[in-house]
């Protein structure tokens, strides 16, 4: 089981990784998303297979994440089981998210040849108000699996500590920007599932 936790974890950032190289979308995130209607239009089906990857790379780390904490037992169960909640709650919220990028964005961008209508940076703010949300749970994941680890070792103590320096960076740049990228979140599983591996 710890095996093929390990191995859907790294499969997931994997999919982050690709999700987050597509050199035709460096423009989108390097900008707000009601900007960039037009790149996405003349990307379509890039934008739609970018969004599956990150999609794919969500539902992966929570089913990893599941199969290789769910299994803790004695004083660390209550803490593994409200991680995995919060996380639960973090990856619909993400999820949520990349449906309306997959939908709604899309279908503007088709739709409008590029041009943004008015009504649609509000459903913008809206789905980037669920993300902030989602970032809020992603960051209580990142210090409930960090101390998880280190308490009761569940894994090997590098990767709890790397799991709450991500988390202090996740957390410190969701207090100076209001936002903190998925990345941030998302490439965390590497040190776990390499961690389950070792």
């Amino acid at each position: 089981m710890t095996t093929a936790a390990a191995i859907i974890l790294l499969a997931s950032v994997a999919a982050l990784i690709v999700a987050a190289s597509l050199p035709q979308l460096y423009p989108v995130w390097m900008a707000r998303e009601v900007d960039t209607i037009g790149i996405v239009h003349d990307n379509l089906r890039v934008w739609q297979v970018d969004t599956a990857f990150f999609l794919v790379s969500a539902v992966g780390t929570a089913l990893g994440a599941g199969l290789l904490f769910g299994g803790a037992r004695g004083e660390g169960t209550a803490l593994a089981l409200s991680s995995l909640i919060l996380l639960g709650i973090g990856t619909t919220l993400w999820c949520v998210n990349l449906a309306f990028r997959f939908s709604t964005t899309a279908a503007v961008a088709r739709d409008f040849g590029g041009a943004t209508p008015q009504w649609y940076p509000y459903l913008v703010r809206l789905s980037v108000s669920v993300w902030h949300v989602a970032a809020i749970f992603l960051g209580l994941v990142l210090i409930g699996l960090g101390v998880l680890i280190l308490m009761f070792d569940v894994l090997d103590a590098w990767s709890g500590w790397v799991t709450l320096g991500v988390a202090v960076v996740h957390w410190g740049t969701l207090a100076v920007t209001r936002d903190a990228p998925p990345l941030l979140f998302y490439l965390t599983p590497a040190a776990w599932g390499v961690a389950a591996l070792v």
